[in-house]
């Protein structure tokens, strides 16, 4: 009783793809409170600027048609979205959480993340995923979209302005995925 001791020990996750669970058990001869012999932690892999990209914001929406965000998963990789945030930037950024659990995001896929599910009603067949997220409201002047992982590193970032396009119920849409996304000349009205 009123007994501690510190023990240090290293594991090493060698190239870890995905989120992964890890239990330590310790147990004593005289411990006689087995209740807490054990601790579990998560620990998720770190992800490289750009391995998710912004592909599409719907910013100005008509009709009713919620405001959405198209998402492409440009890595080699399955990406686990659990706890990964998407912010507007002006005026008061707002972040909100991915709370996707289980959902893991396919390599080389498209994602559609929409503020409410009556996006269907507007676009019968999305052939992404759609992941409903009510995130902050989207400036239709001038604003901005982070998309951050779960270690909360930005992993992809646009600050549009509406001359880039995207008015009039039409998307903004990224032109290349190989250009940057802060490149105002890789956006424009969608032509679909």
């Amino acid at each position: 009783p009123d007994s501690s001791r510190i023990y240090n020990f290293n594991y090493k996750i060698i190239g870890i793809t995905s989120k992964q669970t890890l239990e330590v058990f310790v147990t004593g001869s005289s411990d006689e409170d087995r209740s807490n012999d054990k601790i579990k932690a998560s620990i998720s892999p770190g992800y490289s600027p750009q391995m998710v990209l912004l592909n599409e914001i719907m910013y100005t929406p008509l009709n009713g048609e919620p405001e959405w965000i198209e998402l492409y998963n440009n890595s080699q990789y399955d990406i686990d979205l659990e706890d990964w945030s998407i912010t507007d930037v002006l005026t008061t950024p707002v972040e909100t959480k991915i709370q996707a659990k289980d959902y893991i995001f396919p390599s080389k896929t498209f994602l559609v993340v929409a503020k409410d599910s009556t996006i269907k009603d507007f676009h019968s067949t999305i052939p992404s995923k759609l992941i409903v997220l009510n995130f902050a409201n989207l400036n239709n002047d001038a604003d901005g979209v982070v998309l951050k992982d779960s270690r909360d590193v930005t992993i992809d970032s646009v600050r549009y302005d509406f001359l880039w396009g995207g008015t009039n119920g039409r998307s903004l849409e990224r032109k290349t995925i190989s250009s940057s996304s802060l490149e105002k000349n890789n956006w424009g009205s969608s032509k679909d």
